[in-house]
């Protein structure tokens, strides 16, 4: 019963350190964006292996997907599964 209890705490120190996939996504996403931009576009979540992206501007949405393949490259370094970036013009 003791290596139970032992293995269960152990992969639960392990979860709880550990940032999750998301959080590394946008970890990455800041990355990227920089201070000059940052009130200009918002990390949104995952979904379906896309990461969603809103901006506050149809002229920042043209900038953002002009270096997609660039920004996509690196999701994928986190998780290969990332196939799509999906971005949409809205609010802040």
């Amino acid at each position: 019963m003791d290596n139970i209890k032992e293995i269960v705490k152990d992969v639960m120190g392990k979860l709880s350190r550990e940032p999750d996939i998301e959080t590394k996504l946008e970890n990455v996403w800041k990355e990227f964006l920089g201070d000059k931009n940052k009130e200009h576009a918002h990390f949104t979540g995952v979904k379906n292996k896309s990461v969603f992206i809103t901006v506050d501007s149809p002229a920042r949405l043209y900038q953002f997907k002009s270096k997609k393949s660039t920004l996509l490259r690196a999701f994928k370094k986190i998780d290969p599964e990332i196939n799509d970036i999906v971005y949409r013009v809205g609010q802040m």
